[in-house]
């Protein structure tokens, strides 16, 4: 998924990058889903409605679908192939279901990080299952992540290493294993939370570029507990969970804007999944559990406290003091 024309940059109607793999991706995935599981439905970040009224960028599209092959002929045949791309366009339409509340839902991001994957910078691929609302399966495919995840970040990372995959499934903890072509390879468990660290040398992970949220409150937070901010600075949303569960990080931060938008269920369903089974107590800024069945857009809730459960009680009470203290921020 890594030919150079698939990193070419176009631009979607709310002015956020979007590529060639972003579209590819969003359909080999559902179709590989939809094969072994018709009855399932799907929340995806991609629709194909550029792809139909573009008939140049949807043959580029379908040229890097139609030769993208696994390891050989038997995994071919268990995610089942394209035959046209009108069943492509197809397939990245299955992703806008509107909600997640009932039944089995597999959530999707085929890029986390697309302006980053344009740059040959770190990426994620995110999947989730719900059912009736609630995380079961987690996975984020990071193909250029080391398996000790310590390349998480500056430049470009491009690697000759095959990259590796951090899965999740509800009450069975967490794993990570190299990518491959082909079956899966052998995981590893990855490591659970043990002794919680002090507050003043919590790992804040953020993203201090960032203007879908404030960060001016995430720092004002972590100075008030003498934490270092941002201890790791991370673009993908999701690369920020597996920066989490490999024990990079410890803690994050994500508050809105005053009169911003939720965010969007497909940059955090799987990665919290996964983050939650080493051991993080994951809330909203108000202390609510996360409503993963709300819709496209996660509603219900209120920002994002995360850290170890002996922590997130003070760091989710400095946060509420930073709210009463400074509205305006």
């Amino acid at each position: 998924m890594a030919a150079p024309y698939s990193r070419e940059r176009l631009t979607k109607d709310d002015k956020t990058p979007v590529t060639i793999a972003d579209y590819g991706s969003q359909a080999l995935i559902i179709n590989a889903i939809r094969h072994n599981f018709p009855d399932d439905a799907f929340i995806g970040e991609e629709d194909a409605t550029a792809l139909r009224s573009d008939r140049h960028l949807c043959d580029r599209v379908w040229e890097l679908v139609s030769s993208t092959h696994l390891g050989d002929k038997n995994d071919e045949e268990l995610l089942s192939t394209m035959s046209s791309p009108a069943e492509m366009l197809n397939a990245i339409d299955l992703g806008m279901s509107p909600s997640g509340r009932k039944g089995r839902v597999w959530v999707l991001d085929p890029i986390d990080g697309t302006a980053e994957f344009i740059c040959g910078g770190q990426y994620a691929v995110s999947l989730a299952l719900l059912e009736d609302g609630q995380q079961r399966v987690g996975v984020l495919g990071c193909p250029c992540l080391s398996a000790d995840a310590t390349n998480m970040f500056g430049g470009p990372t491009e690697t000759q290493e095959p990259g590796n995959i951090l899965s999740a499934v509800s009450g069975q903890g967490a794993t990570v294993r190299p990518m491959s072509r082909g079956a899966l390879l052998p995981s590893r468990q990855l490591t659970a939370l043990r002794d919680a660290p002090l507050s003043s040398r919590l790992r804040f992970v953020d993203c201090a570029k960032s203007r879908s949220s404030a960060v001016e409150k995430h720092a004002a937070t972590a100075r008030a507990l003498g934490a270092p901010w941002p201890a790791s600075d991370i673009v993908s949303l999701q690369l920020k969970w597996a920066a989490l569960a490999t024990g990079i990080s410890d803690a994050l931060l994500r508050l809105p804007r005053r009169n911003s938008k939720r965010d969007w269920i497909w940059d955090h369903a799987g990665g919290v999944l996964i983050a939650e089974e080493v051991g993080f107590r994951i809330t909203d800024a108000n202390g609510k559990a996360i409503d993963f069945g709300a819709g496209r857009r996660l509603e219900e809730n209120f920002g994002w406290v995360v850290a170890h459960p002996e922590v997130h009680g003070e760091v989710l009470k400095r946060v509420t003091e930073i709210y009463q203290a400074n509205p305006a921020l």
